[in-house]
């Protein structure tokens, strides 16, 4: 175990230093980025929009922060084999400790980053409390609690529930997790944090409340459509439509590849859902054409992306935090032109840029 420690951290420390030596400003980019990005979504939000939030920097950096730790984690992770690939094959480590390593890296860029938070505090004179010390530990419950840690993740895991909700061709038990689930453990830290900052559980309790009564609507429209999303899949009519495509375009299926994808994400609410649902058809598909199966997934799931643009469980998830419940028609309305623009482009891409790499490589 301190082996492997001393390896993160070197590893960690080699990243920082990598990260930093390409950059004029160093470690001061990780200040001054999120107080710019800050400042500008506050004229946007005060200036064109008029619209007025209390502390609104303040409530900024608390999302963006960490979600910029995230990101930052999942990207650099993409890759993190192919970087050392040499150092893999030289040297006999845990891929895993690579992973950590990139993982890491993000959380000390988010130390450096609360530098700014802690600015705009003093800038805005909001009383510092100890709470606000708390802020990295959701990411430290997060990561303990991931697969990274297999002895606390596999605790956690057991507590479970398998249901039998289709029973057809195919059909396997519906496994609940009722612990070791992200939004589980976001919702106990929302108590922990709430418990850290002195509030009392009437107060959490009232907080709760109002949540679950602005989110009504929400709620039911989103399981409401998972339900009809479940029930066009068990009776195969998502994989009807997608079979009636490819029957109808023939050669020039590669083009329609994104819009079965953005299909996918539109009844059921994710991009990821919508990958698992179709790229086992898309990558027969290609094996029928002659194509490279890897092309026509990867259209599918850049397709899916697309198809988050008129998705209605993200439209009744925007209007329910921007208080706009009961303008989903228009947003979709408006949303859709810029959908189509997606999906024909990137079919166009999926159609036309695989034979031309082909031509020049």
């Amino acid at each position: 175990m301190k082996q492997h420690a001393f390896i993160v951290r070197e590893l960690t420390m080699r990243e920082l230093r990598r990260k930093y030596a390409r950059s004029a400003l160093g470690i001061l980019w990780s200040v001054l980025n999120p107080l710019l990005s800050m400042a500008v979504l506050s004229l946007i939000f005060s200036g064109m929009f008029r619209r007025s939030i209390e502390n609104y920097p303040i409530y900024y950096l608390c999302g963006y922060l960490i979600w910029q730790m995230f990101t930052a984690a999942t990207m650099a992770s993409i890759s993190v084999f192919a970087d050392n690939r040499a150092l893999l094959l030289k040297v006999q480590l845990s891929p895993e400790l690579f992973l950590i390593a990139r993982v890491m890296t993000a959380f000390v860029n988010l130390l450096f980053s609360l530098i700014a938070f802690a600015a705009v505090l003093i800038v805005f004179a909001i009383p510092f409390h100890a709470g606000m010390l708390m802020i990295p530990l959701i990411f430290v419950l997060l990561l303990a609690t991931s697969s990274l840690v297999p002895p606390i993740h596999n605790l956690l895991a057991a507590v479970k529930s398998d249901v039998v909700i289709y029973s057809g061709q195919g059909a396997s038990p519906y496994t609940f997790s009722w612990v070791n689930t992200p939004g589980v453990l976001i919702f106990i830290a929302a108590f922990v944090g709430g418990a850290l900052q002195k509030a009392s559980l009437k107060v959490m309790g009232q907080v709760l409340w109002a949540t679950l009564k602005q989110m009504s609507k929400t709620i039911i429209t989103l399981v409401s459509i998972l339900a009809a999303a479940k029930i066009m899949g068990y009776c195969g009519m998502t994989s009807d439509i997608a079979a009636f495509l490819v029957a109808v375009t023939g050669s020039a299926y590669p083009i329609v590849a994104p819009l079965i994808g953005s299909i996918g994400t539109f009844v059921t609410g994710s991009a990821t859902s919508a990958s698992v649902l179709f790229s086992g058809l898309q990558a027969e598909t290609a094996s029928a054409l002659g194509m490279d199966a890897v092309w026509l997934v990867a259209a599918n799931t850049i397709g899916a992306t697309a198809g988050k643009i008129i998705s209605p469980q993200s439209i009744s998830i925007a209007t329910a935090a921007t208080n706009t419940v009961g303008q989903e028609s228009t947003i979709l309305r408006k949303s859709i032109g810029y959908y189509i623009l997606f999906v024909v482009v990137f079919g166009l891409i999926a159609l036309l840029a695989h034979p031309l790499a082909a031509l020049v490589l």
